[in-house]
């Protein structure tokens, strides 16, 4: 049956299509990741995560939530326990 699969977006930069979650946060981590990949003009998009990723204490193991294209991208984001500062 066409359409009966979960609602895909195809991100305008990178021309990768992602499923849309019902977690609005696992969206907008996915759509910042792949425009912040895939153009050089989009490296704000990459902060943004960064602040996303402190503001709400992720780790590792929310990436299994993400799009597989920019799991590794959200990996390397993350911040060194020897890097955080209280």
């Amino acid at each position: 049956m066409a359409g009966s699969g979960p609602p895909t977006k195809k991100h305008a930069s990178s021309g990768v299509k992602m499923a849309a979650s019902g977690d609005p946060l696992v969206n907008i981590i996915n759509s910042k990741l792949a425009s912040g990949l895939s153009a050089i003009d989009r490296q704000k998009d990459l902060g943004d995560v960064q602040e996303i990723i402190k503001a709400q204490n992720l780790d590792r193991s929310f990436a299994t939530k993400l799009h597989p294209s920019v799991r590794t991208a959200f990996v390397k984001l993350i911040p060194s326990k020897s890097h955080v500062h209280s």
